[in-house]
């Protein structure tokens, strides 16, 4: 994954949240070693069912002479700066112990934040600085990024490092993100969309980039104080289901990028638009009911369906035959314990909507968290 996009993803979080919120089903993120922009790499970590563990952490020492990690002023405040250049700190760590310090693993709390230890093994007094490199181009406000040392000190296996600041944007975009709702098929859509920069003189925009071939963006002109003005037009070709776009603002000062969603709806509704079986005895089954309705001019058929998961079926029922369906989503009694997630896709002869997914999930046997 470049760069750029790694960290756009791990530090807009709360963009990708609110795509949940509009019906994009985030089934998990992959996890990857941060890149700085000097090419320090973070090794990656997991955690384990009964609290953190990290692969590769040196084990405590449980005999013998001990270390001891302290850091030196383990909080750095780097002010203000404007996003786009990186902000880099040597954090200075030292074995206050008699024993030997192994740092092991080092994490940090953003794909935006990478560091990197110039020594891993320290004898009494001895120290090592910790480089730390904060990618600012995507960040804006103020802003707090940890990174976390593993080490085999038996009294503070964790430790962790702090930067703070407060980073100011030089291009900002109204609205940040553009969620165009729900559409009805066959309708054409436009949003604006205003590009503003800090300090307007020598500012450029180089081109406004985007992948959906089905989202345009046109410019409209330049307002009074500097900013940049659009339009983004959804074709109203779209397919029936949701959407997901970014439009990348390529400047000269910092990167900038818009997140652009909805969702297009057809005449075939359902209700609920996806399934949660709850929490299922071991052993046990369930049942829940959809309804299927059909609120286009011609009729339509359901002419089959399959699911992701063997151990959920479904029965199709006919209300009013064309207009109006009762689907029953069963989930098989025997299904092996563990959560359960899926889909339904049914097939139909709109040529609209094609397809119609319905997502399920749920529990079966004892929930352990």
């Amino acid at each position: 994954m470049p760069e750029a996009n790694q960290n756009i993803m791990m530090c807009n979080l709360p963009k990708l949240i609110k795509l949940a919120a509009a019906g994009f089903l985030i089934t998990g993120l992959a996890s990857a070693a941060a890149i700085a922009q000097d090419g320090s790499s973070l090794t990656p970590f997991s955690h384990g069912a009964a609290g953190s563990s990290v692969q590769g952490a040196p084990q405590p020492v449980t005999s013998g002479p001990q270390p001891k990690l302290e850091a030196i002023n383990p909080t750095y405040d780097f002010g203000t700066v404007l996003n786009g250049a990186p902000v880099k700190h040597s954090f200075l760590i030292k074995n206050a112990g008699p024993g030997k310090l192994i740092i092991g693993p080092v994490m940090a709390s953003c794909g935006c934040t990478a560091a990197k230890p110039t020594r891993t093994e320290l004898n009494p007094g001895e120290t090592s600085e910790i480089n730390v490199t904060l990618a600012t181009g995507v960040l804006s406000g103020h802003d707090s990024h940890t990174v976390t040392l593993t080490s085999n000190d038996p009294k503070a296996p964790m430790t962790t490092l702090t930067m703070v600041g407060e980073v100011k944007a030089q291009v900002t975009a109204v609205p940040a993100e553009i969620d165009f709702g729900k559409i009805p098929h066959g309708r054409a859509a436009a949003r604006d969309l205003i590009v503003t920069p800090l300090k307007g003189q020598g500012f450029a925009i180089e081109r406004l980039v985007n992948a959906n071939p089905n989202v345009k963006i046109e410019r409209q002109g330049v307002g009074p104080d500097r900013s940049m003005r659009y339009k983004v037009l959804l074709a109203n070709s779209t397919p029936v289901g949701p959407f997901v776009d970014t439009v990348e603002i390529r400047n000269n000062r910092a990167p900038l990028s818009v997140a652009v969603f909805g969702n297009v709806t057809g005449p075939i509704t359902v209700d609920p638009p996806q399934v949660s079986f709850g929490i299922v005895p071991h052993f046990g089954s369930a049942e829940r009911i959809v309804r299927i309705t059909n609120l286009g001019s011609r009729p339509v058929k359901l002419i089959g369906m399959s699911s992701t998961s063997s151990s959920v079926g479904a029965e199709i029922e006919p209300v009013t035959p064309g207009k109006e369906y009762k689907l029953t989503l069963i989930l098989r009694k025997n299904t092996p314990d563990g959560q359960l997630r899926g889909q339904l896709v049914i097939k139909t002869d709109d040529p609209e909507q094609q397809e119609v997914t319905i997502p399920y999930y749920g529990i079966v046997g004892r929930f352990t968290g």
